[in-house]
């Protein structure tokens, strides 16, 4: 399929692609590069639908790997960048700002045994000010400010 674009004649298709390292990609190609919507199965397993740039995961998509983590969200160029769930395959859920491939910004993880910690985020550690909440007979939380998964400053540790 031929289509215009700024003016420019650009071949866009859709194809089926086989790699030698026995990947399978079905989707929409540009100039024989991964480009607009497709899906991608690893020979590991690992499974990609979603949104491609020039070749690069880039857009919005989601990914399963074979232990059954799942990222679904915004890539930048092969990495989770933007707003996006990761649902880890112990049950732990992650809902938040991604960067590099790192949680980063807002986000709450909510652990599989309730407990959760809601707030700022740098290179996958609590960082700035957040909240953790403890689900226990106790229903205890700390209020205040984190620095790389250290607790910084005076908090209440009361009950709920």
């Amino acid at each position: 399929m031929s289509i215009i674009e700024e003016g420019l004649c650009i071949n866009r298709q859709f194809e089926i692609i086989y790699f030698d390292n026995n990947a399978k990609y079905v989707g929409y190609t540009l100039f024989g590069k991964k480009h607009g919507y497709g899906e991608i199965i690893y020979s590991d397993g690992t499974k990609y639908v979603g949104d491609w740039k020039y070749g690069n995961r880039t857009g919005y998509g989601e990914i399963v790997y074979p232990n059954k983590n799942k990222y679904c969200g915004i890539w930048l160029v092969d990495k989770f960048h933007g707003d996006g769930i990761f649902y880890f395959h112990n049950g732990d859920v992650y809902d938040g700002e991604w960067k590099n491939n790192q949680m980063n910004g807002y986000g709450v993880l909510i652990h599989k045994n309730g407990d959760f910690h809601v707030g700022s985020w740098k290179n996958n550690k609590e960082h700035g000010f957040g909240m953790k909440i403890i689900d226990n007979d106790e229903g205890g939380y700390l209020s205040g400010h984190w620095s790389c998964l250290l607790y910084t400053s005076d908090a209440a540790d009361d009950s709920l």
